[in-house]
């Protein structure tokens, strides 16, 4: 029986799903238990097992063979999304090539690139992207650096951090494909090498990072950027603090607490002060150039300097279309909510201003904001979340 396409009703391929199996295919099997699993009718530990019972006959011999290095995300026997997890000692270029070699890939949506640990160099998966034949419907896009993922902060005794523990490598190929979506996890900005956007189709781009700091090269590369569908920007304005002993939280690399005399001197570690706090009006371009897209969210995330990100915004104005505005974990304090209370025009337009895990704790200043018209999201947690702190002992 021939396969439906992709987007087929579920009775369309369950039916195929029953052909296959009275062939002795695997496959079939598989289209009914992933059914099965996005009703929530069958665990996926269930189908998962299949798929290790079958895994050559399913994925294609040579994605089966490094199987431990993916995660499958399935739609019926096929994959939807993949993601790739990346040591040092494994050959990025060669993972991504086994996926898009494999027969399973062929309505493959989603890709996840994670560099896991120190000294991993994404550069060859850019690479293979580039080079390959990918599968058509592959929109989705993203490289992360998981301790930067899973990271707070960013600790350096030195003016800048050292190199990120996973390299992305130049970033010009992925412009050659049809990408809708791309997403970057990084710890320091400044490393990443978008080269020159040109992506028509591009509907989103998210940028987390630890340090963003002043003048990334990311910002002139987005301003002078060809994505006239762009629908989404989601930017971590990561600032920078200085302290003697930096009290490290949950820090991309311990560089304090892994001194020896660390635990004595913990009473002179400190959360860090912002002396020299970054002029946001190094996003004054790239916010004009947002006022002419299609943009839906924008999300401005865990900058301190709200005076200066605030009056550049207001300065320029932000796009009609413009539905979320998000300024999370940021230090938006009672201050800051004055002064968009005393700009109401500026967000009157909004269906909802995100200010979640922010400074901003004040229940009278709080009602007076959502007087101005958007539906406020709001917490308070003391941030900003994510800092970079330059440690000067």
């Amino acid at each position: 029986m021939k396969r439906p396409p992709i987007d087929a009703p579920a009775s369309d391929w369950l039916v195929y799903g029953d052909s296959l199996q009275t062939t002795g295919d695997p496959r079939g099997e598989l289209v009914s238990l992933s059914h099965a699993v996005a009703e929530g009718k069958a665990s996926a530990d269930v189908r998962d097992a299949l798929v290790e019972r079958h895994a050559e006959a399913v994925l294609g011999p040579a994605i089966a063979a490094k199987r431990a290095a993916y995660r499958f995300g399935w739609k019926y026997c096929l994959l939807d999304s993949v993601e790739i997890r990346v040591t040092r000692d494994d050959d990025a270029g060669e993972l991504v090539g086994a996926v898009l070699k494999s027969p399973a890939a062929e309505e493959l949506r989603e890709l996840v690139i994670v560099g896991v640990g120190n000294g991993v160099n994404l550069a060859k998966a850019v690479y293979e992207l580039e080079v390959e034949r990918v599968p058509p419907r592959l929109s989705s896009i993203a490289l992360v650096d998981e301790t930067a993922a899973k990271a707070s902060m960013l600790v350096s005794r030195d003016f800048d951090p050292g190199a990120n523990l996973v390299a992305l490598g130049p970033l010009q190929g992925l412009w050659k494909l049809p990408l809708q979506h791309l997403r970057l996890e990084v710890a320091d900005a400044h490393q990443v090498e978008l080269g020159t956007i040109d992506a028509p189709e591009l509907r989103s781009f998210t940028l987390r990072d630890l340090r963003f700091g002043e003048g990334p090269d990311v910002i002139g590369a987005l301003e002078r950027a060809n994505m006239p569908k762009l629908e989404e920007l989601e930017l971590r304005l990561v600032e920078e603090f200085g302290a003697n002993i930096v009290a490290e939280d949950n820090p991309y690399v311990p560089v304090y607490s892994d001194d020896e005399d660390f635990e004595d001197r913990y009473d002179e570690a400190e959360d860090g002060e912002n002396y020299n706090p970054i002029d946001w009006t190094q996003l004054e371009g790239l916010l004009r150039k947002l006022r002419d897209l299609p943009l839906r969210r924008l999300a401005l995330t865990s900058f301190d300097n709200w005076e200066s990100l605030l009056e550049t915004i207001g300065r320029v104005g932000l796009p009609r279309t413009l539905k979320e505005l998000d300024l999370s974990d940021s230090s938006f304090d009672e201050a800051a909510a004055a002064w968009v209370t005393k700009h109401p025009e500026l967000v009157r337009h909004l269906e909802r201003l995100v200010i979640e895990r922010v400074s901003l704790d004040d229940p009278a200043r709080l009602a007076l904001l959502a007087k101005v018209g958007p539906q406020i999201v709001h917490s308070s947690d003391g941030a900003p979340t994510y800092r970079y702190v330059v440690g000067s002992e």
